[in-house]
Formats: C-alpha cells, sequence, structure tokens
C-alpha cells in the first residue's frame, strides 16, 4: 500500500529475472485492490454482526476495528483510481494528471516512471479497460463514475466489436456492466 498516492501496487519491489524492474514498481488492475480491501471491510462487518449475536464485546471491537481498516484502505484504492486509472477528457478534465496527449480513457498499467495502455497479458484497448472493471462488486458503483464510463464505454465497446478474443474470451459481457 502506497499511502503517499492511496494505491496498491501490484510487485511492490518484485524483479524480473534476479533484477529489479527499471520502471519500478507496477499495478495493472486498481480494481482488483479495491475488491480485495473491500472484501476486509465486508469480512469485519459480518464479524460485527456475529460478535455482537454472541454478546463477546470485545470481539465486536476488534472486529469493527477490521470493518473501518477495510473500508479506509477501499475508500484510498477508489480515489486513486479515479485519479491515476480512470481519464478523462474534455471539459471533464479539470483535475487530469495526464496531458492532452494522451488519449485513452484509462490506464492499463501505471509504472514508478510511466503508464502504459495495454496489460501483462496483452494490449487490446478492450484488456485495459476490462482490467479496470473486474471483479463487479458493490463498490463498483463507487469506483466507476458516469462521467468517466460515459467517456470509455465508446472506445471500449469499438475495440470489444473488432475482436473475436473479446467475445469468446468473456469481456464483453463487461459492456452490458457498463451500460
Amino acid at each position: 500500500k502506497d499511502w503517499y498516492l492511496g494505491s496498491s501496487w501490484a510487485s511492490g519491489t518484485a524483479t524480473l529475472g534476479g533484477e529489479p524492474f527499471l520502471n519500478g514498481r507496477n499495478q495493472e488492475s486498481s480494481s482488483e485492490a479495491i475488491n480485495g480491501y473491500e472484501a476486509i471491510g465486508l469480512y469485519g462487518s459480518a464479524m460485527v454482526t456475529a460478535f455482537q449475536l454472541a454478546e463477546d464485546t470485545e470481539q465486536t471491537k476488534i472486529a469493527a476495528e477490521v470493518r473501518d481498516v477495510g473500508r479506509l484502505l477501499c475508500a484510498t484504492e477508489i480515489r486513486s483510481a479515479d485519479r491515476y486509472w480512470h481519464v478523462l477528457h474534455g471539459d471533464d478534465a479539470e483535475h487530469t494528471i495526464y496531458p492532452s496527449e494522451y488519449q485513452p480513457s484509462a490506464v492499463g498499467m501505471m509504472w514508478n516512471t510511466m503508464v502504459q495502455f495495454q496489460t501483462w497479458f496483452g494490449g487490446d484497448p478492450f484488456l485495459a479497460y476490462g482490467i479496470q472493471l473486474l471483479p463487479i462488486t458493490a463498490a463498483s458503483e463507487r469506483r466507476d463514475g458516469v462521467k468517466w464510463a460515459q467517456q470509455m464505454y465508446p472506445d471500449f465497446a469499438n475495440s470489444c466489436e473488432g475482436s473475436d478474443m473479446c467475445t469468446n474470451d468473456g469481456w464483453s459481457v463487461l459492456q452490458f456492466y457498463m451500460l
């Protein structure tokens, strides 16, 4: 967890063949980190209920701390996704950190030193967009703002329609979620 950026790093200080990545740490799917932290919050919430029913005050307090930490981690990760992975253009780009030359509406991979519009497993645009949408959970409504969804959907749909892989591998179902 990078508390300054608010996001997580998938690779941390991982190495490739014994050497650190030249571009530093990286994170491909902001949505997967969000899902993990959402799960911690939900687990804590369920445990609060269970311990309250068992009338165990001490364990209820601990479970509430787990719930609250999960909520904090999820909230910072959502805010970070909105800032670093969800790219707005035009009149909606008031707070964007990317230059107008960066045209995609999403970042596929963020590194310490750069961003890429691709994934570890392919360069098709629907992959870079799709990896920011999976998994779809209750937190997705907070994660995927309406303005961002409206801007990214046409490119995502066009990319998907031009590829059999999008349909065959199940990425096309994300179009229904975005609508």
